[in-house]
């Protein structure tokens, strides 16, 4: 589940089979995927960047899994 409060998506190793949940940019992800997730990953953001818009994150998400699972 992407969240503001998880681990970074940098310090957690997404190699392992996952589904990556976002959820909308005003209610986020629904209660029911919120109770189902057993791991809740961010994205660091550096400087006055508050937030990204679901695309934008889950694409960046997506990016790291793909690194991480690309490389020994």
């Amino acid at each position: 589940l992407a969240h503001m409060d998880g681990r970074t998506c940098w310090e957690t190793d997404l190699r392992q089979p996952l589904a990556l949940v976002v959820g909308g940019e005003a209610e986020g992800a629904s209660e029911e995927a919120r109770k189902l997730a057993n791991l809740k990953i961010s994205i660091p953001m550096p400087g006055k960047i508050e937030s990204l818009n679901a695309g934008v994150a889950g694409s960046v998400l997506m990016f790291e899994v793909i690194r991480q699972r690309s490389t020994n």
